[in-house]
C-alpha cells in the first residue's frame, strides 16, 4: 500500500523521555491507522498480506477520534507492536495488539508478536500445517523452507491438546535444508477437543524453549471419543505422567523409591517400573518390597517360571504349582493382587536364559507357562502375566506367533497371559536413520508386526526394555551411542500405537554387559537425552 505521510519530514521518533508527545507524530499515527483500514476496506491494499505492522514502543495515551468509515477484512488487519497503548478496536481501527516490550507497565492483549516469515536472520519459512481428522487420528503435512543451505538440530509438527497435552510428530534430527523440506504425520488424540499443530525447528539443538522457533498454527476439533488405551481386563491407564499410555523406567535396584528419580529427571512422573527378582532362588523371586503396596502406578516384576539354572521340566509336570499358589497367596496378603502388578517372563526367545524356547521345546515351555499362569490366578486373580520376547532374534526356530496364541486362550483363570512384550534397543542395527529404522522393523520379531497382531487379538503389547547402546560398548550390533533419530522414532512408535501399549520403560541402567551404557541421565548422550527431556516428548 503507497502511503504519503502529512508532513514534509515524514515518519519520525517519538521522544525518549519528554511526557509532551509530538502531536505531529501522534498525528502520523493516527492517519496510518485510518489509511491502512480504509485501504483494506476498498481492496487497495496487497490481497496477498496477513496483517499491516505498525510497530510503536514508547508509552503513549491519546484520545483517538472515532472513525466510522473505517472497516476491516477477516483477511487483513492492522497490528500493533510494542509498549505504547493502542486505541481500543471499537474506535481507532487496531484489530490486535503483541506487546508490551519487557519493562513496560502496560498490559496487553497477546503475549509475543507473530513470526516474521521468512526470518530476517536465518530466512527460514514455515507454513501452517494442512491435515484431516478421522476419528482420534489428526494426520499432518507442513513444509519449512529455507533461503540458503541450512542444517537443523530438530525439526517436527508440534501438536497441543485442549489440556495442554504435547503429542509431535517424528523429528527430523541433524537435516540439512536448501530449499523445502515437507514434514508429514500423524497423531493420536487423547482427548476430544481443538488440537493445535504448527511446524517448529531447532538449529541450535539447545534444550531450552527459546531454542525452538514455531510457525503459524492451524486447528483441529476431535470430536471422537478418547482411545481406550487398554482392553477389557487389561493393564490400566494410570495417566499420572499425561502420556496416553503407561509410561516409566527401570534404573536398578528393586524397590519403587529406586526408580522416581528418572521422573524429576525428565519432567514427567512415572506411570510404572519395571525391576527384576533375584532368579536364583525361589526365595529370590518372590521376595515383596515394602513401598510396592504404596506405589501409585503399574509394576512389572521379571521373574522365570523357576529359578534360573533349571529348564521347565518340573514346571510343565505341576511340580511348581504349590510355589505359585504361595506367591499369589503373598502377593494377596501384601495388597498387591490387582490389574497393576504384572509378572514378567522375559526374552523367551534368546539362547542366554534356562527357561527360553532354545533351551525347552515348545510343548514344555508352553506348558510350564500354563501351569505357572493357573497356579498364580489361583491366589491372585487379578495379576497380569506378560510374555515377552527380543526383536529381531528366533534362534530356536520356532514361531513367537503359535507360542503366544497357546496361551492366550482361557485358562481356569482367564487368559494363562494378558501382556504381549518385545525388548528393542538401539543396536542389531543402531535405529539412526530411516533406512535402519525399516530394517528393524522387517526383523522376526519387530514392534510394529507385534503391535498388528496383538491389536487384531484385543491384546496389550508393552516395551519394557528400550534404549541407546554405546558405540563402543556396543559396536558388535552396529550400536552408535548418541542417536536423538531412535528416541524420536519410538516416541512415533508409541503415539502411533496408545491404543495397544500398556507400558513402556526407558532401561536406564548400565546393561549387561556394563559396557553396554545404556543410561541417558548421565549426560553421554547430550543429543538423546534433548531428544527424549523435549517438551513435545518426555519433558515438560
Amino acid at each position: 500500500m503507497a502511503y504519503t505521510p502529512p508532513y514534509p519530514d515524514g515518519w519520525r521518533d517519538l521522544p525518549n523521555e519528554s511526557t509532551e508527545i509530538d502531536a505531529r507524530a501522534l498525528d502520523i499515527m493516527d492517519k496510518g491507522i485510518a489509511d491502512a483500514h480504509a485501504a483494506i476496506g476498498s481492496g487497495g491494499a496487497s490481497t496477498g498480506a496477513t496483517g499491516i505492522l505498525f510497530v510503536f514502543f514508547n508509552e503513549v495515551s491519546k484520545n483517538w477520534p472515532a472513525r466510522s468509515s473505517v472497516t476491516s477484512s477477516p483477511l487483513q488487519i492492522v497490528e500493533w507492536v510494542g509498549n505504547a497503548q493502542p486505541p481500543t478496536d471499537a474506535v481507532g481501527g487496531v484489530d490486535r495488539w503483541f506487546g508490551p516490550l519487557a519493562g513496560s507497565g502496560v498490559t496487553p492483549e497477546d503475549s509475543t508478536p507473530p513470526p516474521v516469515f521468512p526470518d530476517p536472520v536465518t530466512g527460514v519459512s514455515m507454513t501452517a500445517p494442512s491435515g484431516s481428522v478421522s476419528g482420534s487420528v489428526i494426520s499432518l503435512s507442513a513444509s519449512l523452507t529455507t533461503t540458503s543451505s541450512t542444517t537443523f538440530a530438530f525439526a517436527q509438527i508440534a501438536v497441543r491438546g485442549p489440556a495442554g497435552q504435547k503429542i509431535d510428530t517424528s523429528f527430523h534430527p541433524n537435516v540439512t535444508v536448501d530449499g523445502t523440506l515437507v514434514m508429514t504425520g500423524s497423531i493420536t488424540a487423547t482427548a476430544p477437543g481443538t488440537w493445535t499443530a504448527f511446524a517448529t525447528h531447532n538449529i541450535t539443538g539447545g534444550a531450552d524453549q527459546a531454542s525452538w522457533v514455531d510457525g503459524p498454527a492451524t486447528t483441529f476439533t476431535v470430536t471422537a471419543p478418547t482411545p481406550t488405551p487398554t482392553t477389557p481386563g487389561g493393564v490400566p491407564l494410570i495417566g499420572i505422567s499425561g502420556l496416553a499410555w503407561n509410561s516409566g523406567t527401570f534404573q536398578g535396584g528393586r524397590s519403587a523409591s529406586d526408580m522416581t528419580s528418572f521422573g524429576t529427571w525428565r519432567g514427567r512422573p512415572l506411570d510404572a517400573f519395571l525391576t527384576f527378582s533375584d532368579r536364583w532362588s525361589w526365595a529370590g523371586m518372590f521376595e515383596i518390597q515394602a513401598d510396592w503396596p504404596a506405589w501409585p502406578g503399574v509394576i512389572i516384576i521379571s521373574t522365570p517360571p523357576q529359578p534360573d539354572g533349571q529348564n521347565c521340566a518340573a514346571t510343565a509336570a505341576g511340580t511348581n504349582d504349590q510355589r505359585w499358589r504361595d506367591y499369589g497367596s503373598a502377593l494377596t496378603a501384601a495388597g498387591l493382587n490387582t490389574d497393576k502388578f504384572i509378572v514378567r517372563v522375559w526374552e523367551v526367545n534368546g539362547s542366554w536364559y534356562s527357561w527360553s524356547l532354545t533351551n525347552n521345546s515348545e510343548a514344555t515351555f508352553i506348558a510350564a507357562m500354563k501351569r505357572m499362569s493357573t497356579a498364580l490366578k489361583s491366589t491372585a486373580p487379578n495379576v497380569k502375566i506378560s510374555l515377552n520376547w527380543n526383536r529381531g532374534y528366533s534362534g530356536w526356530g520356532g514361531s513367537w506367533e503359535n507360542v503366544t496364541e497357546a496361551l492366550i486362550g482361557s485358562g481356569p483363570s482367564g487368559r494363562y497371559i494378558d501382556v504381549v512384550g518385545i525388548d528393542s534397543y538401539d543396536w542389531y542395527p543402531a535405529q539412526n536413520n530411516l533406512s535402519n529404522w525399516n530394517n528393524a522393523q522387517g526383523q522376526y520379531p519387530s514392534m510394529s508386526a507385534m503391535a498388528t497382531w496383538v491389536r487384531a487379538r484385543g491384546l496389550q503389547m508393552s516395551l519394557e526394555e528400550w534404549a541407546l547402546i554405546s558405540a563402543s560398548g556396543g559396536s558388535g550390533g552396529g550400536a552408535v551411542g548418541d542417536d536423538p533419530y531412535y528416541i524420536g522414532k519410538m516416541w512415533d512408535f508409541f503415539v502411533d500405537n496408545a491404543d495397544v501399549i500398556a507400558y513402556e520403560g526407558y532401561y536406564n541402567h548400565d546393561g549387561a554387559p556394563s559396557t553396554l551404557q545404556h543410561v541417558i541421565t548421565s549426560g553421554v548422550y547430550p543429543n538423546a537425552a534433548a531428544a527424549y527431556r523435549s517438551s513435545t516428548r518426555w519433558g515438560s
